[in-house]
């Protein structure tokens, strides 16, 4: 028997260039349903396998950016231990909601996913589709 993706469960995820030690940031990431991550998925690639001219390669478009920007802004279900630029004074996370596929997805803020660096965003978004992967352990039982 598979078992199925818990989509309501959290952990706790610290960045490797957190240099903070004593008082990182702590990101809680949460899985994506599989309708969600084939959506983002689908939407960041393309492939063409022939132009119609002979010569011509296959192309694949992978946009990794705006593929790790959409991870985040499904993915992180809360945020602690994050400093606004302009303050200094870590920020309040709350969730946006937003509805999509006739259901309602808690999101991270525009405001917010714009203060987080590129390399902790790629970093972010190869952890949450970690998560959304069966383990071999969980697919033994």
């Amino acid at each position: 028997m598979i078992k199925g993706v818990d989509i309501y469960a959290t952990r706790e995820f610290v960045s490797k260039h957190d240099t903070d030690k004593d008082n990182p940031t702590i990101f809680e990431v949460g899985l994506l349903d599989s309708q969600m991550r084939g959506y983002i998925l689908d939407k960041v690639s393309d492939f063409e396998l022939s132009s119609g001219k002979p010569d011509d390669d296959a192309k694949l478009n992978w946009r990794i950016n705006e593929r790790n920007l959409a991870l985040v802004k499904f993915g992180v279900k809360d945020i602690k231990n994050f400093a606004d630029p302009q303050t200094g004074q870590p920020i309040k996370f709350k969730c946006d909601v937003i509805n999509k596929f006739g259901k309602s997805y808690d999101i991270v803020p525009d405001k917010i996913l714009n203060m987080i660096p590129l390399k902790i965003m790629s970093e972010l978004g190869a952890e949450i589709l970690k998560e959304t992967e069966i383990s071999k352990e969980a697919e033994k039982n």
